[in-house]
């Protein structure tokens, strides 16, 4: 395994296999982020695997269901009681999607506009990884900064391949050609007249946020200041990864070192825009403004007693 590939990975926890991600190796063992997810263990070798269809037959029912099975394997094994039937069909299975991927065009790097599942909108992307035997590809939405797994008819290289009955469904950061093809200049019209909708609706709407990959404001590998909930201090941080479901990311707070899973409302650029009700919780590692809000009677009280100890010395 190398870093970056996308596998299946069983967690510790509770013995579930979830789709996942490799980030590093040391000493036999694997540290995974789980995509679907967002937290991250350490599996041994033989609790990782490419696809469902490696997981042991007898942890079959311990797969979360993310992870998708091929259809394929659950359609054509019959009841025949010979086990050989059933090796003979899966390795057809596996030849032909080894064929499918040998034949892929999209590589690490690869820009593109992919179709994100959760809403179906196409956006600007660009190819992190390609997984040869599932074809699944991994994509980053380069406006928004979160990922997703798409497959290989869910992305294409220029808007003029989105299928014509999707054009309406194509977020306001892709480009899309002066020129469009179209059956008829009526039809191009209400092309263009249905994108425009669409850009108004995204930039006035309340809602505009849930039509965009990622309903946070920050991005993966942002430096940001977050809120600890053990202790409600807000530490420098950075981003691991963003669980848009639940809203929280998952952050590692860098002048400490340990991690923690926090509301995207308790996650701020900087300093200055933390409430102000809240300013006297913060590390002392954080830069604060020269400016703040004066409290003055605290502040007052404070030189007081330097003043009164000065005195006394």
């Amino acid at each position: 395994w190398s870093v970056g590939d996308i596998c299946v990975a069983c967690w510790s926890s509770d013995g579930v296999w979830y789709n996942a991600m490799v980030e590093s190796e040391e000493s036999g063992q694997y540290q995974v982020i789980f995509t679907d997810y967002g937290n991250q263990d350490n599996v041994t070798l033989d609790r990782i695997v490419a696809s469902a269809q490696d997981i042991p037959a007898g942890q079959r029912d311990m797969i979360d269901e993310c992870v998708k099975i091929e259809e394929v394997e659950c359609s054509q094994i019959s009841s025949s009681s010979n086990p050989n039937s059933h090796l003979d069909q899966r390795a057809t299975v596996s030849t032909s999607q080894d064929v499918v991927s040998s034949n892929h065009p999209w590589s690490v790097g690869s820009a593109g506009i992919a179709r994100w599942s959760e809403d179906d909108v196409w956006y600007n992307a660009v190819v992190d990884s390609v997984d040869q035997a599932s074809g699944d590809i991994q994509v980053t939405f380069t406006d928004y900064g979160n990922t997703a797994i798409v497959k290989s008819d869910n992305i294409v290289s220029t808007a003029q391949d989105i299928p014509t009955d999707q054009i309406h469904m194509v977020d306001e950061c892709v480009e899309m050609s002066a020129t469009k093809s179209s059956p008829s200049d009526a039809a191009q019209n209400q092309v263009v007249q249905k994108n425009e909708t669409e850009v108004t609706i995204s930039k006035n709407s309340s809602d505009a946020k849930t039509r965009s990959p990622s309903c946070c404001p920050h991005t993966v590998g942002e430096t940001v200041v977050a809120r600890w909930s053990e202790d409600k201090v807000w530490y420098n941080a950075v981003i691991d990864s963003i669980d848009d479901a639940s809203s929280q990311a998952h952050v590692t707070f860098i002048d400490y070192g340990n991690s923690a899973t926090v509301s995207v409302n308790k996650i701020v650029a900087t300093a200055n825009d933390i409430p102000a009700d809240e300013l006297e919780m913060v590390d002392e590692c954080v830069q604060l403004p020269i400016c703040l809000p004066l409290t003055s009677a605290p502040l007052a009280s404070i030189k007081e007693e330097d003043v009164a100890s000065s005195l006394g010395a």
